[in-house]
């Protein structure tokens, strides 16, 4: 493809030419083309790179995947240190003393201690904090943000319990019992 300069712009904000695949928008003196209207790259009318459309947008397409990397990153510190914070209130509230026992990112599993997938998305069910005691649990929780929607995760869980995934293994590898609802927690 070729450059675009400022010569190609006439008065009235076209261009000269009509290519229909190309989309071309002016904004001030910044010229936007793309052949994806949601993958736009802004460019100087006097750029002179020597680099093509396509290199350019390859570079767009490397620092927004740089970008997405770094918030999933970020997303990631940020919920450890939200689980880390709900673990501690969980030893304060059920301690082991009082013979409880509190297990983190725990499968829901079947009677065989199999893993159960969801016949929908395919997928198992790890749940971030079960509480137990006696061989049952007494508390599950689900540690999140203040807006992560988890609607879709929780009915999931619904359809595993209804496949049989009632179960869980503390520690030891025992089967402990699950038939509690799972409390979503939302922390800053």
């Amino acid at each position: 493809m070729s450059e675009i300069h400022k010569s190609d712009v006439q008065d009235n904000n076209t261009t000269k030419g009509f290519d229909p695949d190309r989309r071309i928008e002016i904004n001030g003196n910044d010229i936007i083309e793309s052949y994806d209207p949601d993958r736009r790259i802004a460019v100087s009318p006097t750029e002179k790179s020597g680099k093509s459309f396509a290199e350019r947008l390859k570079e767009v397409e490397v620092r927004n995947a740089k970008d997405k990397a770094e918030i999933v990153y970020q997303n990631k510190i940020e919920g450890c240190a939200r689980e880390e914070k709900v673990m501690d209130q969980l030893k304060n509230q059920y301690p082991e003393s009082q013979g409880y026992s509190i297990i983190r990112e725990a499968y829901l599993r079947d009677k065989n201690g199999n893993i159960v997938i969801d016949k929908e998305t395919g997928q198992a069910r790890r749940i971030d904090f079960c509480v137990c005691k006696n061989g049952v649990v007494v508390k599950s929780i689900e540690v999140t943000s203040q807006t992560a929607d988890k609607t879709k995760q929780l009915a999931k869980e619904s359809r595993i319990k209804e496949q049989g995934g009632v179960y869980i293994r503390d520690a030891n590898g025992n089967m402990v019992n699950h038939k509690v609802q799972t409390e979503v927690k939302r922390c800053d």
